[in-house]
């Protein structure tokens, strides 16, 4: 089974730098789709379903904070913001927009992508237990 990965980040290399790392790591997991600014982000997230998604704050364009917003009221995949905005205050307020994490750079990848797998594994895992019975 793969699953749908949203990768946006406007530093080219660096978001080539992630989906390429994604697509090694685990090349029939990931269904890598990746966006380069805000308004080419929130077109994917309100067309499309994700599995995960890996958002950038600072874009041009739509901010990651308005990508996630419009995410959560889709559905409730597993959302990680990775940015340079390390304040307490951007953390909070990334976690009180509906991110499940918060990276600040520089960071690791392979870190990043242990987050990944933990919070896709999390996610698929209480989709799986959405079951109703009724007596035996």
């Amino acid at each position: 089974m793969s699953y749908r990965l949203l990768i946006v980040e406007d530093s080219l290399e660096l978001l080539e730098a992630m989906s390429d790392f994604y697509r090694e790591e685990g090349a029939v997991i990931w269904k890598v789709v990746t966006a380069s600014n805000g308004n080419d982000a929130l077109a994917k997230v309100t067309s499309n379903i994700f599995d995960l998604m890996i958002l950038d704050i600072m874009l041009p364009g739509v901010s990651g904070f308005e990508i996630c917003k419009a995410a959560r009221k889709r559905d409730d995949c597993p959302i990680v913001f990775v940015t340079a905005l390390g304040s307490e205050t951007n953390i909070l307020k990334g976690y009180e927009t509906g991110c499940d994490d918060y990276v600040v750079k520089p960071f690791s990848l392979r870190h990043l992508y242990a987050k990944s797998l933990a919070l896709l594994k999390r996610a698929k895992k209480n989709e799986d237990n959405d079951q109703l019975r009724c007596g035996s």
